[in-house]
């Protein structure tokens, strides 16, 4: 068992750094995606810097509220995208069977098809973070270790949740077309303020659809040191990424050849 995650490890190691280069070939197309991203991140959020000048607090959230939760967003979609942004065109993958390839080698094919491709967005999404956590939270350096630590957690359930949206074409022959609403949804979920929101409510975005793991919970447990709950958030990211590994095999055994193998050979 140790041998195999070893291999699979050894493997991931030999895949991200490809990624990257595949991605930086163009340095200027790179950095100049980073550096729109990072603007625009901020743009954004000054939207809530104008809000917190004319209202002292949202719901008994304050402005270095909203800063760790929009920092710890943006570093957790940004981390998630720059390392697997083969996730992001996983359903178009499938639809147009391009599964293949990825099929016919040594590891689990998922492994190939999420670290296939790293997305320059993802340098300016996680250097949006310390920013904004310096400059609206003041935060010490061991808080900013923690913050990083949970933004690890809220990487992989992103991830989780972008794998299984994208597996929706494995089931329907028309959730190819969901999956950019789908996911631009979530995200927007993700990074709104959920402390205003009924229990009900709280409790479908930390189940069913879980953008509450993403940044509300990880604020809560900053904001009062709650060991607990920074725990909860680790089982929780083990638990959809294993869900959304399950939900993948199911929805393979469905998947229909394109004869892309063939297509390589040639």
């Amino acid at each position: 068992m140790f041998k195999d995650i070893k291999g699979i490890l050894d493997y991931i190691v030999l895949l991200v750094p490809a990624a990257l280069r595949a991605a930086t070939e163009n340095r200027a197309a790179f950095w100049s995606l980073s550096f729109f991203m990072f603007l625009q991140n901020i743009i954004m959020f000054m939207i809530w810097v104008i809000y917190f000048d004319n209202f002292s607090n949202l719901r008994g959230w304050e402005l270095a509220d909203l800063a760790t939760l929009y920092g710890l967003a943006a570093f957790a979609f940004g981390l998630a995208f720059l390392l697997c942004g083969g996730a992001l065109d996983l359903g178009r993958s499938i639809v147009e069977g391009e599964l293949d390839v990825h099929l016919g080698r040594p590891r689990h094919p998922l492994i190939g098809l999420l670290f296939r491709e790293s997305r320059a967005a993802g340098v300016g999404d996680m250097i949006t973070a310390p920013v904004i956590w310096l400059w609206f939270a003041n935060y010490s350096p061991l808080e900013l270790g923690i913050l990083v630590l949970l933004g690890l957690f809220s990487a992989l359930i992103i991830l989780a949740t972008a794998l299984v949206i994208n597996c929706l074409p494995f089931f329907a022959a028309q959730g190819s077309r969901m999956t950019d609403q789908l996911l631009e949804s979530f995200i927007i979920i993700s990074t709104y303020p959920h402390n205003g929101f009924g229990v009900g409510v709280k409790i479908l975005l930390l189940t069913i659809i879980p953008a509450g793991f993403v940044a509300y919970l990880p604020i809560e447990a900053i904001r009062n040191f709650d060991i607990p709950q920074m725990a909860l958030l680790g089982v929780a990211a083990v638990f959809y990424m294993s869900m959304a590994v399950i939900i993948f095999n199911r929805g393979l055994r469905r998947y229909t050849s394109g004869n892309k193998m063939l297509e390589v050979r040639q």
